[in-house]
């Protein structure tokens, strides 16, 4: 009997080392590491702030984010004007209307990346007149109603998906103002102005997927040179569907690939150094730059 006693004392003395195995390491579970936590990571930066604007005339003076909080109206003078570079102002799918000056300017002087976005601009004198900011952008817009120009904008500039239509001149009117940035036009709507489409005093300029139709000049007209014109659809303009100046200095101009039809004329004058490839001018058009022995023959199949 008392090697029984002797296994059981020993059984008992396995059991109380084992609840204490077992608490110590239940302790470091709840516990956690021993070792002190590392150094944390650099937080996110902060998005900058956006300034609302609610009320016009309204003058952006500091680089930054704007957005409209509703739609604004004014009779007299401009309603926005932009006297700050580095500024993005969205409309917020808001309209900015009025018979005054502008819809929205530069103040003098160059300004360098403005970008305006997603709204309408209707009415005043000129909507959106910008020749001086270089580098900009301009996108998601709709420019109507306008008694001149609907858009003026410098050289620099990228306008993309604008409706620009029924304006008393120009439709778009891009001039790089003496620099030699040219400018960027595509997936746009340019139609029914009283003037032409889009007129470019600029070098270096591309003119691509748009609709330039029934405006009252011509669908667009290049005094310039080293500009491209391509893939557009330039349809029942009262003048040229495209017009070249045909001064010697406007020269090594591409027009490719337009369908250009029922305009009252194709495309010309021509330089020398301009180039025509693979455009659609129905046969319907009569024009005396079109002939067999000048360089825009090869475009009337």
């Amino acid at each position: 009997m008392p090697h029984v006693t002797s296994g059981r004392a020993g059984w008992l003395v396995a059991a109380v080392l084992a609840l204490f195995v077992i608490a110590a390491v239940t302790g470091v579970a709840r516990g956690g590491p021993l070792d002190p936590p590392g150094t944390p990571g650099p937080t996110r930066p902060q998005a900058e702030p956006r300034v609302p604007i609610g009320q016009a005339p309204f003058v952006i003076s500091q680089p930054g984010s704007y957005y409209l909080t509703g739609n604004l109206t004014v009779s007299a003078g401009s309603a926005i004007t932009i006297d700050a570079e580095n500024v993005t102002l969205d409309l917020n799918g808001f309209t900015i209307s009025g018979s005054g000056l502008f819809g929205i300017e530069t103040s003098s002087g160059t300004k360098t990346n403005i970008t305006v976005r997603n709204g309408s601009v209707v009415g005043f004198s000129s909507g959106i007149v910008m020749v001086e900011a270089t580098r900009s952008t301009f996108e998601d817009l709709t420019v109507t109603g306008s008694a001149d120009q609907g858009i003026l904008v410098g050289g620099g500039s990228i306008l993309r998906r604008l409706n620009v239509f029924e304006n008393g001149a120009d439709g778009v009117f891009i001039d790089v103002n003496g620099n030699n940035y040219g400018a960027i036009l595509e997936d746009s709507d340019i139609s029914r102005n009283a003037s032409n489409g889009v007129a470019i005093y600029a070098d270096n300029v591309w003119v691509h997927d748009c609709v330039i139709d029934a405006n009252a000049g011509a669908g667009i007209m290049v005094n310039g040179g080293y500009n491209k014109i391509t893939d557009n659809r330039i349809t029942r303009n009262l003048n040229r569907g495209v017009i070249l100046s045909g001064n010697p200095s406007d020269q090594f101009n591409v027009v490719g690939h337009n369908l250009i039809a029922a305009n009252t004329a194709g495309v010309g004058p021509f330089s020398v150094q301009d180039m025509g490839l693979g455009n659609r001018v129905p046969p319907e058009v009569t024009d005396p730059a079109l002939t067999t022995s000048n360089p825009w023959a090869n475009i009337v199949y």
